[in-house]
């Protein structure tokens, strides 16, 4: 018996462009961004992605083309299965210690994943974060980096995420390349596109192509889509559901959660003015409902005495 990580490593095989995307936090939505830039751009990939992506009506595409792009988890060193031409590492932080036990073990594993990148293949790594850097200059691969910082060979400067759906200016190698406008919010969404930008123009994608999927992109599974404003709050609703979502875009609350833990907040509601938020948590595994409690106190809530798993 084969198991599924083994599986999707032969299935990539085949494919002459293999990209694979990983990190502790944001792959489904790279993975989706990076989606939509190569199918806009007329590359016709193939792509597995860990969500349901809108515009696919699920969360796999078959391309006729030479490229393949997948998620690439690190759970249980799954990624290790994978021989990818271009390596995505949004972030690395301690997570499944269960598993790993310490972060140097983490650390390493990526390590592992970036040189296992074809010798003329690359590495593509947020340049914001210090230890994806670190992974990356000590994979022995070349490094493609973006990010907010200003030695990111792609980056974003003048952003602008006041605003439901974020916009700055895209910088290649210190060149102004044009203004890019999201369909999702959040600075974490930024840095995601810029990871979608960067293995696009990798590929050959025009830029033209790639401003387009991503202001059209409303990310996978349960992103969430604009609707409306009032009192001071910002009213979104989900991709699969009617349900609406109430939240007030600041920094801190996107999908990076104290302690290093994958978890993002599948209802939010934060009041403009009186500082007090509630939420329901969606971990994806089970075992990270257990620290819920933790979660509430680390944010400044007093529902922690009351948290149980669903």
């Amino acid at each position: 018996m084969i198991e599924r990580p083994e599986m999707l490593g032969r299935l990539l095989e085949p494919y002459k462009h293999r990209v694979a995307v990983t990190g502790t936090h944001g792959k489904t939505t790279t993975t989706a961004m990076i989606d939509v830039v190569l199918d806009r751009a007329g590359l016709n990939p193939t792509s597995l992605i860990g969500g349901d992506v809108s515009c696919l009506g699920g969360n796999t595409r078959i391309g006729g083309g030479s490229i393949v792009v997948t998620e690439a988890c690190e759970a249980f060193a799954s990624f290790l299965h994978l021989w990818p031409s271009i390596a995505v590492i949004t972030n690395v932080e301690p997570d499944h210690l269960d598993f790993y036990g310490t972060a140097e073990r983490v650390e390493a594993a990526f390590r592992q994943f970036a040189s296992q990148v074809d010798v003329d293949g690359c590495v593509v790594v947020c340049w914001d974060d210090p230890t994806a850097r670190k992974v990356a200059q000590e994979c022995g691969r070349c490094v493609l980096s973006y990010g907010l910082a200003e030695l990111a060979d792609i980056r974003a400067s003048s952003v602008d995420v006041s605003i439901p759906e974020p916009e700055y200016e895209l910088l290649w190698q210190g060149r102004k390349v044009g203004r890019i406008k999201l369909g999702v919010p959040g600075i974490h969404n930024v840095l995601n596109s810029l990871a979608a930008v960067t293995v696009g123009l990798k590929l050959g994608a025009g830029i033209e192509a790639i401003r387009d999927a991503l202001r059209d992109s409303e990310g996978p599974g349960d992103g969430s889509r604009f609707c409306s404003r009032m009192s001071g709050l910002w009213s979104w609703t989900t991709t699969r559901t009617t349900r609406r979502r109430y939240a007030r875009l600041s920094p801190p609350y996107g999908r990076r959660m104290t302690g290093g833990l994958s978890l993002f907040f599948s209802h939010i509601c934060i009041h403009a003015h009186r500082r007090f938020a509630t939420s329901s948590l969606k971990p994806w595994r089970l075992r990270r409902s257990d620290c819920g409690g933790d979660l509430c106190r680390a944010r400044g809530a007093d529902g922690g005495r009351e948290w149980g798993r669903t």
